[in-house]
């Protein structure tokens, strides 16, 4: 069912987009269940067509882009629908580098970057305003994980100004342990996006499966740890070793393997 919505925005322009994803969607009424009737997180492999819902219009450091956030639909047990939302994560402590002079970040984790997340978000859209064009950054729905996008407010890193140009996307894209669903027992992919909406490349190899990250805000670096799947069975567990992939968020093409 493809079902239209309007994104108005007051001070700047008005942009028409339809309800969907990137593929046409069609009305999801229940849970997916197992065999033994327990709730599936994720996304079932061969049945990809759902409804989706936005939350909100994200504005980005470059002017002329816009980012909408695409939420699975849900309904509960009275039949009632519901979706996911914007969540952002931000760090309040007095703590490092960040609030050192010369340091502004605005609650951000990294200089520069917005970073959200949200329940079941499956794709996100890319509004030109100077086009009025959109494009999806996914060909076919995903289950993402984090979103970093350039702050709409210029950080200051060591006195001066932080320009970024592009996104980073962490996601599940792929059933890679083969069980019939793309959900977080997968691989966790992680992507360059520039601002245009086109992946530039995977930043971890694809054997890889992300587990977690921390910013380096002295050498503008984001250290990325993955675990490999040495055994190749499409996910990873605590016995399998860690690796550590060097993002310089200057030049983010640059990604050494660190250890």
């Amino acid at each position: 069912m493809k079902k239209i919505f309007l994104l108005a925005f007051i001070a700047l322009t008005i942009v028409a987009c339809e309800r969907k994803t990137a593929t046409d969607v069609v009305d999801a009424n229940t849970y997916t269940i197992d065999a033994q009737g327990n709730m599936i997180e994720g996304l079932l492999k061969d049945s990809l067509l759902f409804a989706t819902e936005i939350d909100k219009v994200l504005a980005t450091e470059q002017a002329h882009c816009r980012l909408v956030p695409i939420f699975r639909t849900r309904k509960d047990s009275y039949g009632n629908s519901y979706s996911g939302t914007v969540n952002y994560y931000e760090r309040y402590a007095e703590e490092g580098i960040r609030f050192q002079s010369g340091n502004s970040w605005h609650d951000n984790l990294i200089a520069g970057f917005k970073t959200i997340y949200g329940s079941e978000m499956v794709n996100v859209s890319l509004l030109n305003l100077q086009t009025k064009q959109k494009k999806y950054l996914f060909e076919k729905p995903v289950l993402i994980e984090n979103i970093y996008y350039p702050a709409p407010i210029r950080d200051t890193l060591n006195h001066k100004p932080i320009s970024r140009d592009y996104y980073m996307i962490s996601c599940y894209d792929e059933d890679t342990d083969k069980n019939g669903y793309v959900n977080r027992g997968d691989l966790r992919r992680f992507y360059l996006f520039n601002t245009e909406g086109d992946r530039v490349k995977a930043l971890i190899p694809k054997e890889y499966s992300v587990v977690g990250s921390d910013y380096d805000g002295v050498n503008d670096i984001l250290n990325v740890y993955a675990r490999l799947d040495s055994n190749k069975d499409g996910n990873v567990d605590a016995n399998e070793p860690k690796h550590i992939f060097c993002v310089d968020l200057k030049k983010p093409e640059n990604t050494v393997l660190l250890y």
